[in-house]
């Protein structure tokens, strides 16, 4: 029994193995935990949330992880007669114990697995996990009490975890009396990991670079290490390839900054120590192919030492060197290209685009080679031609089709030169002058006899009186009626009357009044034409002055008339062969035309040197007087060179509407003639 007491309070946690399940009391401690449920198990030290307590009063430890809820027998010991409840699982413990206990199970690929502090989630074999209590194993009074701690945290004994159910150092980290602190430098394992000085290499082998020694890792200080043979090292500030300060680099302490002129192309740079290509450090010009501001390019061939070596052009060994190019290039010196990436022959600067002119111009080696396909095959030309072949043009541009039948081209009405054209260059067909008059004048340009002639296109004919001279003597429509007259001047008629209610009577183009008709009382009611078409007859009485009667012929035309129905009607026509050309008349004071009588002329047209002239031939002959026979004290006629082909007058709208202003309307000679059928 006395034993029983030293581990009853053991045997008051749920996680103390089954040494002393046999032993526990049948009731809770005072620590107000509850009773259990038949006297054979204590109370399971767990809260409604399901976080652990400490099993009777006492507070629980953080331990950085979520509150979890642990089954209440977990990490009782197992094995023969013992079973693990429900969720739990046996296994063997690979500790001092040497026994098995009863473990949970876990998810070993979880970063934060299911299991106590400071277990682990082992992986079994079958991909599963189980929770693995710490080194010291589960709680169990055969090994609670024993001696443990190492490091700093020596001189420990193991207890119980109340959270976890495992054991512990009561000096360790987490125990009851914790001894670890923060690992220094200082030969001591102060965090009680087993691991002393973890973190400053301490006892490795060190040094044996540059002028250093080789020696082992010591510490300096709680919180630095270093190399015991750290004290050989001296400053590394000579450009001379040795680790003076045994930092594994070389001559990284060096200071340049001088002034130096780079090799070659490169230009103006300050000294620096650089690595060389056979290794080690080397001084060296900034701006030197080795330098960190290295101008050096790749050699060109240009006489300059762009690649900064010493030496010029030297990747182009055929430099300078004799050399033949074909055609007309010919014999000469390799000299650099215009790109300064290669040599050429200098005689190939002779060359030229390649024309046809049996020469190899572009020295290629091949002659007219852009034409060669064409030359000295048949071809066809035009004209004279008969045979052909291709050959080189004049200028060598290009290939033409050529024959030794070509001739100068003549004006002959042959193809000469067989370019497709006849007589090309002597204006064939273009207009000329024959020097002959009327329609003969006008010619074209022929060929005959080899030489150019002005060929008349119109031959001589008879008249036809119209405005040409047909038999080319000079003389326009000699014997012929007139046609066409000029140089008749503008017309200005006279009036007579108030012209109120103004009308106008017009004979058709080309005829004129040859008469009058209406009604007359006591003055002039109604007024209308009588129009014949004007005819042009030669006076054959004396060819020579091209003398013509104008004579009015065909059909009468009434046109209108004009003004009232009072009084009796009235006509009248001119005697044969003559017109109206004027009229006598008299205005009253009613403002009414009491009487109007027409003069009837015998005109004649007579060309001259200058023109045509009209003149009267004889006197005027006089109509009858229609309406009041009185004195007449007014006049209207036609200017010279006119003819009367219409009146324009005026009329009184009374009861009965009467004439009360009339005059004639006047054409001139050329108008009318131009109206006339030819």
């Amino acid at each position: 029994m006395g034993l029983c007491l030293r581990t009853l309070v053991l045997c008051c946690l749920p996680f103390l193995g089954s040494a002393c399940a046999e032993g526990r009391p049948d009731a809770t401690d005072d620590g107000g935990t509850g009773t259990g449920d038949g006297g054979d198990r204590t109370d399971t030290g767990m809260n409604p949330d399901g976080g652990r307590t400490d099993g009777g009063g006492g507070g629980g430890r953080d331990t950085g992880m979520p509150d979890q809820s642990f089954p209440p027998n977990l990490c009782e010991m197992c094995g023969t007669g013992m079973a693990c409840d429900d969720g739990l699982t046996c296994l063997r413990l690979d500790d001092v114990s040497g026994v098995s206990a009863c473990v949970s199970a876990c998810d070993p690929t979880d970063e934060f697995p299911a299991c106590p502090a400071g277990w682990s989630c082992a992986e079994q074999r079958d991909g599963s996990g189980l929770c693995r209590p710490g080194q010291l194993g589960c709680c169990f009074a055969a090994n609670v009490g024993r001696s443990c701690g190492v490091g700093a945290c020596g001189g420990g004994v193991i207890e119980c975890d109340p959270l976890s159910g495992g054991a512990r150092c009561s000096t360790g980290p987490g125990g009851s009396e914790d001894r670890s602190s923060e690992d220094t430098c200082d030969r001591i394992d102060n965090d009680c990991d087993g691991i002393t000085d973890n973190g400053f290499n301490v006892g490795d082998a060190c040094g044996g670079d540059g002028l250093c020694r080789t020696g082992t890792i010591i510490c300096t200080s709680p919180t630095q290490s270093a190399c015991s043979t750290a004290n050989e090292a001296r400053p590394d500030t000579t450009c001379n390839n040795v680790d003076e300060d045994c930092d594994r680099r070389v001559d990284e302490g060096f200071v340049g900054g001088a002034a130096c002129e780079g090799r070659g192309e490169c230009g103006p740079g300050v000294i620096e120590c650089r690595s060389s290509d056979a290794g080690g450090t080397v001084l060296t010009c900034s701006t030197d192919p080795l330098g960190s501001l290295s101008e050096a390019v790749d050699e060109r061939c240009d006489n300059r030492d762009n690649d900064c070596d010493g030496d010029f052009d030297e990747d182009f060994p055929t430099l300078g060197s004799a050399c033949t190019e074909a055609g007309e290039c010919g014999d000469g010196g390799r000299v650099c290209n215009a790109a300064g990436d290669d040599v050429i022959c200098d005689s190939l600067r002779r060359a030229r685009p390649e024309i046809c002119d049996e020469e190899d111009n572009d020295c290629n080696g091949i002659t007219d080679d852009p034409f060669r396909a064409e030359l000295d095959t048949p071809c066809s030309l035009a004209g004279v031609c008969t045979s052909a072949m291709r050959a080189c043009s004049p200028g060598g541009n290009s290939v033409i089709c050529t024959s030794p039948q070509i001739q100068v081209e003549t004006c002959d009405g042959a193809d000469n030169n067989c370019n497709g054209s006849t007589d090309e260059g002597f204006n064939v067909g273009t207009a000329c002058p024959t020097g002959q008059a009327g329609v003969c004048a006008a010619g074209t340009v022929q060929c005959g006899g080899g030489a150019t002639q002005c060929v008349r296109i119109t031959a001589p004919s008879a008249e036809i009186c119209n405005a040409l001279d047909e038999n080319c003597d000079g003389v326009l429509n000699n014997g012929c009626p007139v046609s066409f007259l000029v140089g008749v001047p503008a017309l200005t008629p006279q009036t007579m009357g108030t012209f109120n209610n103004g009308f106008t009577l017009n004979c058709a183009p080309g005829q004129v009044i040859s008469g009058v008709f209406g009604r007359q009382g006591s003055d002039l009611d109604q007024i209308g034409l009588r129009c014949q078409t004007l005819s042009l007859v030669a006076n054959t009485s004396n060819p020579a002055l091209y003398s013509y009667d104008i004579l009015p012929v065909g059909a009468v035309a009434q046109v209108g008339p004009q003004g009232g129905d009072g009084g009796g009607a009235f006509s009248y026509d001119c005697p044969t062969g003559r017109v109206v050309r004027a009229l006598n008349g008299r205005d009253t004071t009613q403002q009414n035309l009491q009487m109007v009588q027409f003069a009837c002329d015998d005109l004649q047209i007579t060309q001259t040197s200058t023109g045509y002239t009209v003149t009267i031939n004889g006197a005027s002959e006089l109509s009858p007087t229609f309406g009041e026979d009185v004195v007449v004290d007014e006049f209207t006629s036609c200017p010279t060179g006119s003819i009367a082909t219409g009146v324009i007058g005026g009329r009184r709208m009374e009861s009965t509407p009467r004439i009360d202003g009339l005059r004639l309307n006047c054409t001139p000679i050329t108008e009318v003639v131009r109206q006339l059928p030819l």
